[in-house]
């Protein structure tokens, strides 16, 4: 690999394309005691109030239904916003990006100044930040790990939702061994 440096001038004005942050409801929510009695009542109330006339347009009710429990949903769940997009992974924190953040500063100082003691500083820069993607990519991993093994026990299909989302794109199956590391099948 080579790095190739580039400065780019343009002019007159560029335009910054502003990202809107969607919404979702936090329907995890539900999953409470408390936000399913709370969801139940308001609803059940929202129903009540509702003018349902028999022999009316099914449309028209469906319509009636869906508003109502989509209020509902808002009123007890609220709503959480995110950017779409870049998505970040979740490893990725603030001591990461310090730490990648000193290292390219550390090799911009090295290109400059062509000395041993700044491409010194450079690799010990490179691997304290590998170190540390290591130590958080570990930890991420760790976590994974704990909640897979709690959302088998209690929710099978988001611990094979999360399965199938870490392994997609990946179709070949690696080697079985046994006990003892003899392999099996390829």
């Amino acid at each position: 690999h080579h790095l190739v440096l580039m400065k780019l001038k343009l002019c007159g004005r560029v335009q910054v394309r502003k990202v809107e942050k969607q919404s979702r409801l936090r329907s995890e929510r539900l999953t409470t005691e408390e936000g399913k009695l709370k969801s139940q009542i308001r609803l059940g109330r929202k129903l009540n109030e509702a003018k349902w006339t028999n022999g009316s347009d099914v449309e028209k009710m469906w319509e009636e239904f869906k508003d109502n429990a989509i209020e509902t949903a808002e009123v007890v769940c609220g709503r959480i916003k995110y950017e779409n997009g870049n998505q970040r992974t979740r490893w990725w924190g603030k001591e990461v990006e310090l730490s990648v953040r000193k290292k390219k500063l550390a090799f911009k100082r090295w290109l400059q100044l062509k000395t041993t003691e700044a491409k010194e500083e450079y690799l010990r820069a490179k691997r304290a930040a590998g170190h540390e993607v290591r130590k958080a990519k570990n930890d991420e991993w760790r976590r994974l790990g704990e909640s897979l093994q709690g959302d088998y026990i209690h929710d099978q299909k988001r611990f094979w939702a999360s399965i199938r989302s870490a392994v997609k794109g990946t179709h070949e199956v690696g080697r079985i061994c046994d006990e003892s590391g003899q392999v099996l099948c390829e």
